[in-house]
């Protein structure tokens, strides 16, 4: 119940009053990664990152976490490949002109691509198959609501040899 409430505060809250600054993305990202590293090890994510190197980022900290950290949780709940005991996850970070380009793809048995627009809206859970893993169905609406913040989007795409790529792209603050 905590998480859930967590979870819906994060989404409702602003956070304008955080100050902007250069985000150093690879660290970050190796960071967050590391916590995932520490935590129970057999349901800990295999992380491959692609991070292009001095990758930065202007705005706000706590909201690029935020971000990174509801994608790669969606990865290990829902991305673990079929047969395997944890789930693959490549992390990748670089800029393409003005924007910083997030990407987050699993190798899990991914969604029907009907479903794909339904996942970033609030409170929206694909299946009862799915409760096992927990969540209250707004982490990828929180992601599509913070990057609309910065000018940006969500796109959510099923690559053809299976999973979920999740892309997000990110404008500079100011």
């Amino acid at each position: 119940i905590d998480a859930i409430v967590r979870q819906f505060v994060e989404f409702a809250q602003p956070s304008d009053a955080e100050p902007v600054e250069r985000v150093d993305v690879g660290a970050l990202i190796g960071s967050l990664a590391a916590g995932y590293q520490r935590a129970d090890a057999g349901d800990s994510p295999q992380m491959t990152l692609e991070i292009e190197p001095d990758v930065g980022w202007i705005g706000q900290p706590t909201v690029l976490a935020r971000i990174l950290a509801n994608l790669l949780e969606n990865a290990r709940r829902y991305g673990r490949t079929p047969g395997e005991p944890r789930a693959e996850v490549r992390v990748g970070a670089r800029r393409d002109g003005r924007w910083l380009v997030l990407t987050v793809r699993d190798r899990g048995p991914g969604v029907p691509a009907s479903q794909l627009p339904r996942l970033a809206r609030p409170f929206t859970r694909l299946d009862t198959e799915r409760s096992h893993h927990g969540g209250s169905g707004l982490g990828l609406a929180i992601v599509a609501r913070l990057a609309r913040r910065y000018g940006g989007q969500l796109q959510l795409d099923l690559p053809p040899d299976g999973g979920l790529s999740v892309q997000v792209r990110l404008q500079d603050a100011g």
